[in-house]
This record gives structure tokens, sequence and C-alpha cells, in this order.
């Protein structure tokens, strides 16, 4: 794998690096397949709720610092009240996923969770006519989303030096497996 670090930003590194995971997860979540029943709509939200549950367990485990503090209370709060607007309890997580080691792979793997709230928003205008009333996991952060955004890009650019790029890469990579495996099905430790 080559992991492109002399020219380009960190941003540009991660979009190239993980554009096939991403993809490959576009895919298997098939969230744009019409039509999207109910039942598959909320098999699509169990896995994401288990992948974001995954993911915040790790992280809270972990002893890493770094200077950008995930949202993972309201976006897991708005999975679960899509959750139970169709009649679903959420499930208890059933992955344990280590995570990241370190500092350069959290922010790897923050890049994947907050990239998923602006890829949100098209899910969301996508879905709307479908499911009006259980939206709000990708409505998210509305207006403000592509702000979030632009200001976890900035700060992740000004942490990271290009030599460290590779590892903030294997970081995202790690991430998009854990969705990628819950998308599968897979109930594997990473």
């Amino acid at each position: 794998m080559h992991i492109q670090t002399i020219s380009g930003s960190l941003r540009e590194s991660l979009r190239i690096e993980t554009r096939e995971l991403h993809a490959e997860l576009e895919s298997r979540m098939a969230l744009l397949d019409r039509p999207l029943t109910p039942q598959g709509y909320i098999d699509v939200l169990l896995q994401l709720h288990n992948a974001l549950s995954s993911m915040v367990e790790a992280w809270h485990r972990s002893e890493v610092e770094i200077p950008w503090s995930p949202d993972f209370s309201d976006r897991l709060r708005w999975l679960e009240a899509d959750l139970r607007e169709l009649g679903q309890k959420p499930a208890g997580n059933t992955t344990a996923w280590k995570g990241p080691s370190d500092s350069l792979g959290w922010w790897g793997s923050f890049y994947v969770y907050e990239g998923s709230s602006l890829g949100g928003q098209f899910i969301a205008r996508a879905l709307h006519d479908s499911f009006p009333n259980s939206l709000n996991y990708f409505s998210g952060y509305g207006a403000a989303t592509g702000i979030r955004w632009r200001n976890f890009l900035m700060e992740m650019e000004n942490n990271v030096r290009p030599s460290e790029y590779k590892d903030v890469v294997a970081g995202a990579r790690l991430s998009f497996q854990l969705f990628l495996d819950q998308a599968e099905g897979k109930k594997r430790a990473s």
C-alpha cells in the first residue's frame, strides 16, 4: 500500500487512501437502494449503533489525548431516537473493538466519524420521503455540519506532520473496517 505524503494535504491523503473502503461501505449498507424497506433501514441503524458504540467504548478506554473532542453523546442519542421511532430498541454493543493505539490513529478514526456526519446530510435528504421522522442521526448537526467538519480538518492538519500521514490513514482504515464488519454482520474483535 502506498501512502501519499509528498504532495497534498492530510485530507487529500485520507480521501485517496480510504476511497475503496468508503465505496465498499456505501455499497454494503445500501442506504440509497430503492426501495429501502423499514426493516432494511432498521438493520442499517443497528449496525451503525453497534459500530459507533464500539468506537465510543474504545475511545473511553484509551488514554490518548488529542485536542479534538468528538461529540459521541449527541450522535448516539440521535441514533437511538431513530431506532425508537421505528419501534426498535437499540441492541447492546456486541463488538469488542480495540481501536487505535495512539493519537495519530485516533485522528484517522475521527476523520471517519466526523466525515460520516457530512455524508449523513446527503443520506437524510435522500431518505426524507421514506423516513421523515427517523433521520435524526443522518441530519445530525444540520447547517452547522460543514463548519464542524472544516474545524475538525483544520485541527487535524495543525496537529499532524506529513511524515505521520500513514499512521492517520491506518487509523481511518481501522475504523472503516469496524463499520464494514458491522455491515457484513460480523461480530469479531479487530
